[in-house]
């Protein structure tokens, strides 16, 4: 058992995987960040760590995760006419009428 080690924050990277999934939530956060510089909630990234007592009474379970709060995305509104089977129809050129806008120069 030599390769135990006292588990601290200095070697939480360790942990299977652990530091790829920060590093992938982290670029998420970024990209966020630059693709939309007008939305001023924070992005989150958090490393979790759950604790529970093995059935031995001597070892604990311990569950590391990584996750992210991103604010969400919003597209635009679209004003949508419903169909007599239960769809929707919605004009892409224009999201406030549900008027077609063919116009045929002749």
């Amino acid at each position: 058992m030599k390769n135990l080690q006292l588990f601290t924050m200095k070697n939480l990277h360790l942990i299977g995987g652990l530091a790829a999934d920060f590093d992938a939530q982290l670029k998420t956060a970024v990209r966020d960040c630059r693709e939309r510089p007008g939305m001023k909630k924070p992005r989150e990234i958090t490393i979790r760590l759950r604790c529970e007592p093995h059935e031995n009474g001597d070892d604990v379970l311990v569950e590391v995760t990584t996750g992210n709060k991103i604010p969400t995305k919003c597209a635009e509104t679209y004003r949508m006419m419903t169909t007599a089977q239960d769809g929707l129809k919605f004009n892409p050129d224009n999201p406030e009428t549900t008027q077609q806008t063919d116009f045929l120069e002749e």
